[in-house]
């Protein structure tokens, strides 16, 4: 990955390593305190594990910890850069549901000095709660951080967003309202945040329709669009941020790690497979 405004980076080489040990992505993340006054704390979510050939999430409903790994040694990195590494182990349970898959850091010191490396707290990445957050890392099981395909930031041509715009009304017309608001919605759908393309000529672009245009609430129905040179548009629902776009699985295509964000709602999406396949963890704040 090249040339991205803060970004992240990581990821893998096969299924399983020389050691035995499956292939697994998280995320290292700047975590706000529970409770008043609580100082934020640095864990890293175990997300996604590699099985024969489709990527799957680890179970994100329930507090039991017993179906993650007891320790994992990570490789952090970003832009095809290692940062560091990390080892972590799994609490006993998870105390919330919000803190499910986290593996606590114990060196809070340098992950925290880690996140000042690439960038500011902010409220970009800050999901739910809104609280400002250091960006959330990408972390890998294998040192595999590559990206083959160089995404980058770009803005797409007009021609191309009008193909983006009809496929996401056709997709979603029943929640946008079709029959009946047909003729507007075009008009009305937008870019809702940065929009990055590949060099073999692949999209993404995160789009949103006004659903309350109120001006004390607005309110937007919101999916992202991946469009590949070879395949149809592909949409995922909700709201989505690119964190990086790396060859987790060494299989020479480049996989694009997202975050989710919602009312209550919180998590991660990785897009495989020249993006027509999905993995989703996610989970609930109460």
């Amino acid at each position: 990955m090249k040339n991205w405004i803060p970004v992240l980076g990581l990821f893998l080489v096969s299924n399983v390593s020389a050691s035995g040990e499956a292939l697994i992505v998280g995320v290292q993340e700047d975590r706000p305190g529970v409770f008043a006054g609580e100082k934020h704390k640095f864990q890293i979510r175990v997300l996604f594990k590699k099985e024969d050939l489709e990527w799957k999430a680890f179970p994100s409903h329930t507090l039991s910890a017993v179906d993650y790994p007891l320790e994992v040694n990570w490789t952090i990195a970003l832009n095809g850069k290692k940062l560091s590494e990390e080892k972590t182990k799994r609490p006993v349970k998870f105390e919330f549901y919000s803190d499910v898959g986290q593996h606590l850091i114990e060196n809070q010191e340098a992950a925290e000095k880690l996140g000042q490396k690439v960038g500011k707290r902010s409220s970009e990445f800050a999901g739910f709660n809104g609280e400002r957050i250091y960006r959330p890392l990408a972390a890998i099981s294998q040192p595999n951080y590559q990206d083959p395909e160089e995404w980058k930031p770009g803005n797409p041509p007009a021609s191309l967003l009008e193909k983006a715009k009809l496929a996401f009304k056709t997709q979603f017309a029943k929640e946008l309202g079709c029959p009946e608001k047909c003729q507007e919605i075009e008009k009305k759908i937008t870019l809702a945040s940065k929009s990055y393309k590949s060099k073999i000529g692949g999209w993404v672009l995160p789009m949103a329709f006004p659903t309350s245009t109120k001006e004390d609430a607005k309110e937007f129905f919101s999916a992202t669009c991946l469009m590949s040179p070879t395949s149809a548009p592909t949409f995922i629902p909700g709201e989505l941020k690119l964190i990086e776009a790396a060859d987790f699985d060494h299989d020479g295509k480049t996989e694009l790690l997202f975050k989710l964000t919602g009312y209550n709602v919180g998590g991660y999406v990785l897009a495989y497979g020249n993006s027509q396949k999905t993995a989703k963890f996610q989970y609930n704040y109460h």
